[in-house]
Formats: C-alpha cells, structure tokens, sequence
C-alpha cells in the first residue's frame, strides 16, 4: 500500500497536484504580467467607472466618462448575434452524402433545439460574444452532468374516481455552456490554440455548498475544506467590496499529465524518504523534466493544493471541454532564413 503524505494523499497525488500546481502558477504569472492590468482598464472604461489608476496628470481631478466605447461593444455584439441567432433555426446539422435515411439527423435537430433551450444555450453564447468583444478573448467551459426535471402530472386512483395531482420525476443529462472571464482562464502561453497547449485551467470561486454536495455524491474526494482567503484578481468583476464568506477556490485543469502520476505506477525507490519530513521539497523538480509518454487528464483541486478529482480524460474523442472565440485574430508571420 502506497503511503499517505502529511496532506492526506499519497505520494503520487502529491506528485500530481505540484505538477499541476507549478505549471499553472507559471501560466498565471505570465498572464497577469502581460493583461490583467490592460483587462482592468477595458473593464473600467466599458462600464463607464472612473479610477484613481485612469489618471494621465497628477493634477488630474475629474474626467467626462462617455458611454462611445459601451455602444461600440453593444454594437458589435449585436452584430454578431444577429449574425449567429437571426435565422429561427440558429444552427444546422449536415448529413452524409452517403446517408439514405435522411430522416436521423432532422431528428437529431429537433432534439439539440430542444436541450438547448432547456440549458439555455442561447444566452450562455451571447455573453461569450459580450467577453470577446470588451477583453478580444471570448471563453466558454463546456459542463456536462445529470439534472432532474420535473413536471406537473396527474394520475388516477382505482375504484375511488379521483385523481391524484402531483409531479413527475425524470433524470436527463445535460451539456451546458458556462462562459469564463479571462481572469478566470490559464493556458500554455506557448500555444497558438486549446488543441496545441499542453494544458488549460479555469479557475474559479465556487459556493462551498457546492464542493460538499459533490463529495456526497462521490463526483470529488472527501477532503477538509476551509474558506480560502480573498484573492481579487479572481473576481469577474471590480467591485469596492468583495464578498469572503463560504466559498472555496478551484481549478480545474484539462490537458496533459505523466502517465505513471495518473496510474499510480510510479517508481517507489525515487520517492522514498522519511514520512516525518515535508514531502513537498522531495517531488519538487521530480517530475519537472518528465514529458516523455503523456495522457489527457481532468484535475480539479482546491484551496492551492488539495486534490478532489483525477481522472483520465473520459471523453470519447479526447475533447478537452472549453471552447474559444476571438472576435480579431492577428496573424502570426513566420520568418525563416537559411
């Protein structure tokens, strides 16, 4: 049996969230040195709010704040959006050349027009295009889950000439768009897309409420969660007051892993140490240099360190569940000389 660290895990949990972890805080480190500050501002000027921060001259005491730039963005994403949903069917599904039976796929359309309105769809896109045009990144997490619907039914009691008034329950699974703010989302910085980067992470305040129903219900391990302590770069809004109070800090990371962190099939002799000693010095830089056979994993930890799920990539296609929109994409020229 493999032995726990002084966290509660075992040493090839620990292994994965450090290098999960310190992948991820490079990531963050060079996003916030390049646009956080810039995300702020187009924030600010978007919504018409006036910042200390704004100021061209010390001597600066007030400034005309016009609502030009808001219409521009509401203008642009109305474009788009008539672009997209002007057509009463918003979208379309093709069918194979060689597909006789034609009648599946209008099937199909039917039923992906009705789950969409259900997990309102519609409106997630809509604010996807709304980030895309203040921040030029529009983001979206695809979530997919079971929820229970309900509906009104009535049914009759034998020999009595009644009816029992009440409610259906059926179970569905559901795939819903979540959109996230660029603050909220980490990638490679050496990739050119989701596909290329070796991973991507969202990273978010949850309710607390949240996490220990998805600890009864087995979705994450059972682990000691404590509320985590104000981080405001993570807000997806400015605001003069933020509220601390029951909710918990989460990332969760799609892309790759090492092979032997995920299996648990690592090699014991290169770990062994004192179980008294601090075992984050030990996996430090272990694993740093270790690229070599790597599978698609999901990873979601809390509180900066705490593992409630690792698995591998259930997906069919190997899909990572995020989705990316630029409204403007500059190409990127290539020079080469001999």
């Amino acid at each position: 049996m493999e032995k726990k660290t002084n966290s509660g895990m075992t040493r090839t949990e620990a292994a994965l969230v450090q290098f999960v972890v310190e992948h991820t805080d490079l990531w963050r480190d060079h996003r916030d040195t390049n646009y956080l500050r810039t995300w702020e501002e187009y924030e600010r000027l978007w919504q018409g709010v006036f910042s200390e921060e704004d100021k061209t001259r010390q001597s600066e005491r007030s400034r005309i704040v016009t609502p030009a730039i808001r219409q521009a963005v509401d203008s642009r994403q109305a474009e788009f959006e008539e672009a997209v949903f002007g057509r009463k069917e918003w979208f379309d599904i093709e069918d194979s050349f060689e597909d006789k039976d034609k009648d599946d796929v209008a099937l199909l359309r039917k039923k992906l027009q009705e789950d969409f309105k259900k997990n309102k769809i519609k409106k997630a896109t809509s604010q996807v295009i709304q980030l895309g045009e203040v921040f030029g990144t529009g983001i979206g997490e695809l979530l997919i889950g079971k929820t229970t619907e309900r509906k009104p039914a009535k049914r009759k009691l034998d020999g009595l000439g009644i009816a029992e008034v009440g409610a259906s329950e059926k179970e569905r699974f559901t795939v819903k768009l979540k959109p996230v703010h660029p603050k909220n989302f980490l990638i490679d910085p050496n990739a050119l897309d989701i596909d290329d980067a070796m991973g991507v992470a969202v990273e978010e305040f949850i309710s607390i409420h949240t996490i220990i129903a998805g600890i009864k219900d087995g979705t994450y391990r059972d682990v000691n969660l404590g509320e985590d302590s104000l981080d405001q770069d993570k807000e997806p809004t400015q605001q003069k007051h933020y509220y601390d109070k029951l909710k918990v800090k989460v990332l969760k990371y799609y892309g790759l892993v090492p092979k032997e962190l995920l299996s648990g099939e690592e090699d014991d002799d290169e770990l062994t140490k004192d179980p008294d000693e601090d075992e984050t010095d030990e996996l430090s830089g272990h694993y740093e240099d270790n690229y070599g056979e790597m599978v698609e994993a999901i990873v979601v930890l809390a509180d900066d360190g705490k593992l409630l799920k690792a698995v591998a990539n259930p997906y069919m296609m190997q899909d990572r569940p995020i989705v990316v929109y630029r409204p403007e994409v500059i190409e990127v020229s290539i020079v080469t000389g001999k």
